[in-house]
């Protein structure tokens, strides 16, 4: 990782009080290098700043189903068009390394795309921190079904020398069946593994591992927190909710090593109503048995 004080590609290079000492850090070290560390998350996310153009959005096509990512800016995940409807205004991820504010994935540094098929896209940013990887696949349904699936991965990595504690958002705004307002949405499992919002449509949104924190609230309670330039954390409120105008949000917590992992799985399902929670069952089934393959 590169020092912000001296601009080696070591981190602890430097002559900082107390180097070397048998005893460990003491506060005034501890303290310094906490500075730094925030130093060095905000040089490296500003970065983002010298991006060029906008790239044209990612497009998968599936069967009923074509989706639309903006992979350059926040509004992601934008279209998911299902025989014909969109369902979907806005999806996308947001991370914070220790108490410094949530930042969209996207402001990590320019994008990296890679395309199988018609059907799948990888995406990666990366900067002197971290580096992120986003898998995601289309499985369409029949025509006139109203129905269709995305399956997503995000893995995190840590590409400094120093542990730092990791916070992964995901936030979700459907509009299902192309309208906003109306919505009702509800929370399961203990801890929570599912969020499901309906209308005439029905999404389930599951994933593993279980989250710290979840929320569902209005739009646009939780964007507004996501990018208010403080830390915030999900309030595991708002089940059930409706009807209103519904967004909702999770949120994983952990301390990544230095080279450390952290990879979550998530699965995105459209059918028409009525459906049972039961539904997604098989979906989570399916993403804990991914999981432990990778």
């Amino acid at each position: 990782m590169v020092n912000p004080v001296c601009g080696n590609l070591r981190y602890n290079c430097c002559n900082w009080p107390g180097e070397g000492v048998a005893f460990g850090p003491g506060p005034y070290e501890l303290i310094r290098e906490e500075q730094i560390m925030k130093r060095t998350i905000a040089i490296a996310f500003a970065a983002v700043g010298v991006i060029g153009p906008a790239a044209a959005a990612i497009t998968l096509t599936d069967g009923n189903s074509l989706v639309e990512i903006d992979e350059t800016s926040q509004a992601g995940m934008g279209t998911w068009m299902v025989d014909g409807v969109d369902h979907l205004f806005q999806q996308w991820y947001w991370i914070r390394i220790n108490q410094s504010p949530e930042v969209s994935v996207d402001a990590i540094g320019a994008p990296n795309v890679t395309l199988y098929g018609s059907n799948i896209a990888v995406i990666s940013y990366s900067n002197a921190l971290v580096q992120v990887d986003m898998t995601f696949v289309l499985t369409g349904g029949t025509p006139g079904s109203n129905t269709s699936d995305i399956a997503e991965s995000i893995r995190v990595i840590n590409r400094t020398d120093r542990a730092f504690h990791l916070s992964l958002f995901e936030y979700d705004d459907f509009d299902l069946d192309g309208t906003a307002g109306g919505d009702r949405a509800e929370a399961f499992g203990a801890p929570v593994t599912t969020i499901t919002q309906w209308d005439s449509s029905r999404v389930f949104v599951g994933a593993v591992p279980p989250v710290t924190h979840w929320e569902i609230a209005s739009f646009p309670s939780i964007l507004d927190r996501l990018n208010d330039a403080n830390p915030d954390n999900l309030l595991d409120t708002g089940s059930p909710f409706g009807p209103g105008d519904a967004t909702f949000a999770m949120q994983w917590d952990t301390q990544l090593a230095p080279g450390g992992a952290f990879i979550i799985s998530k699965d995105k399902l459209i059918v028409p109503e009525p459906t049972t929670i039961a539904a997604i069952g098989f979906g989570l089934a399916a993403l804990a048995a991914r999981r432990r393959r990778k």
